[in-house]
């Protein structure tokens, strides 16, 4: 062959994919019909995938879409990288240059619309201000999706807007709330949250947990740890209290009750300038001078009980958290201050409610959160 041939047959060549070329791609590339992106959310205007939403505000088949970029999510999602892949159906029919619509009908259309809209940078109308439960539903969508770390900015700036870590006056559907979320969101807060959550839950909490359907993500290892240490906890301040009136019935040293007296006959007492000129109480017999005693002290201590609603039973500490029943121990330690005798603060009863509260708040102070290092973090966010 010449070289002007060889030229001739190279300008054939190209001019052959010249023409390849304005005819538009092969038949087997060929654009099929895409379904109606009238209505949808463009997140992308020139978008190569639709996600469709049932609409929860509408009784009918009605649902939420939005047009999105398969390229986009892929970069910020092996899940959705793996959906757009040659080996899915959804990702075969991008690469043949249709516009496929993806039914995702289980997801939360409103928690969604946060994450995609921060996945395509369209996040200007994107609040800080979340309730816990809509922040848990991103949480879980964000894991099922795996683009934990594309919101990280986003998660750490909504629990700190929001002041997620405040376990105070919350509902236990609340708590449980936040729990999944840091778990979600595999934060490295997660067992000292659940340690200050346990402080704050109220002994039913467990049920309502099972019952709740976003709640009962959460894993039974971490659910039972915080149960169990509620549990315990409550044991542990009830067999306290129940011990204190057995160690007051040990005998001990009797000391006296300064400016008071009583009638050992009829048992009325007589204090500072209450007690009778001639030492003779009405009944006709004679008033002595008081002490305190093994006697008097368990009676003292139960009367405390009775003061503060506890003297037939501890039933109301299964209504109770833990912080709450540390506030009804120091109502009761705070009465040795009303105790008075000699013995000051050698005497039997005010030392047992001294140690009693000191007890008690050492113990929340050792609520430590090894226990609850049962559950595997994965990658990590430190908030």
């Amino acid at each position: 062959m010449t070289r002007s041939s060889s030229k001739r047959n190279r300008r054939h060549v190209s001019d052959d994919e010249g023409e390849e070329s304005a005819a538009g791609p092969s038949t087997s590339k060929r654009a099929r019909p895409s379904p109606d992106v009238s209505g949808a959310v463009e997140l992308d205007p020139e978008g190569d995938a639709i996600f469709a939403f049932k609409n929860p505000d509408s009784a009918s088949d009605e649902t939420i879409k939005f047009l999105v970029s398969s390229k986009v999510l892929s970069l910020a999602s092996p899940v959705f990288c793996k959906m757009f892949s040659p080996q899915f159906q959804e990702g075969t029919r991008v690469r043949n240059g249709e516009r496929p619509c993806i039914d995702l009908e289980e997801d939360d259309p409103t928690a969604m619309n946060v994450i995609l809209r921060i996945l395509h940078f369209q996040s200007d109308d994107i609040s800080f201000d979340l309730s816990r439960a809509e922040f848990a539903s991103i949480a879980v969508h964000s894991d099922k999706y795996d683009c934990r770390r594309a919101l990280r900015g986003w998660v750490r700036g909504w629990w700190h807007a929001n002041e997620f870590d405040a376990m105070f006056d919350l509902t236990s559907e609340e708590v449980g709330l936040t729990l999944l979320a840091a778990y979600m969101f595999r934060f490295t807060s997660l067992p000292r949250l659940a340690a200050d959550a346990a402080k704050h839950l109220k002994p039913d909490f467990l049920g309502k947990w099972q019952e709740h359907e976003t709640i009962s993500l959460l894993p039974e290892t971490l659910k039972v740890a915080v149960h169990t240490w509620l549990a315990d906890g409550v044991d542990y301040v009830q067999g306290r209290l129940q011990a204190i009136e057995g160690s007051l019935l040990r005998p001990g040293k009797g000391y006296l009750v300064p400016f008071s007296w009583e009638c050992l006959h009829c048992g009325k007492l007589f204090e500072y300038g209450d007690g009778p000129a001639d030492m003779k109480c009405s009944c006709g017999r004679t008033v002595v001078e008081r002490y305190c005693t093994t006697q008097s002290r368990v009676c003292d201590y139960l009367n405390i009980l009775r003061l503060v609603g506890l003297h037939h039973s501890f039933q109301p500490f299964k209504t109770l958290s833990i912080l709450q029943i540390a506030i009804f121990v120091k109502e009761i330690s705070g009465y040795r201050h009303t105790h008075i005798c000699q013995g000051k603060e050698r005497c039997p009863l005010v030392v047992q409610l001294r140690d009693l509260c000191l007890e008690v708040d050492h113990r929340l102070d050792l609520m430590n959160v090894e226990r609850f290092e049962c559950v595997g973090l994965g990658s990590k966010v430190t908030t």
